[in-house]
């Protein structure tokens, strides 16, 4: 998904009480008591690549 400049602008200057999270369920100490850091992993793909047929 890609993001205009002026639209990224406009969502970055919205005050905080502005932005509904009323529908984003609470993190409760059950979470917290259950949660675990994890180091992100990074996976390089690898590309085959594959001679294109040259036109008749």
């Amino acid at each position: 998904m890609t993001i205009s400049p002026d639209r990224l602008e406009e969502l970055q200057n919205i005050p905080d009480e502005e932005i509904d999270t009323s529908d984003i369920p609470e993190l409760d100490d059950h979470f917290w008591a259950n949660a675990r850091r994890v180091k992100p992993t990074t996976k390089q793909l690898k590309r085959k690549s594959q001679p294109l047929d040259k036109p008749s």
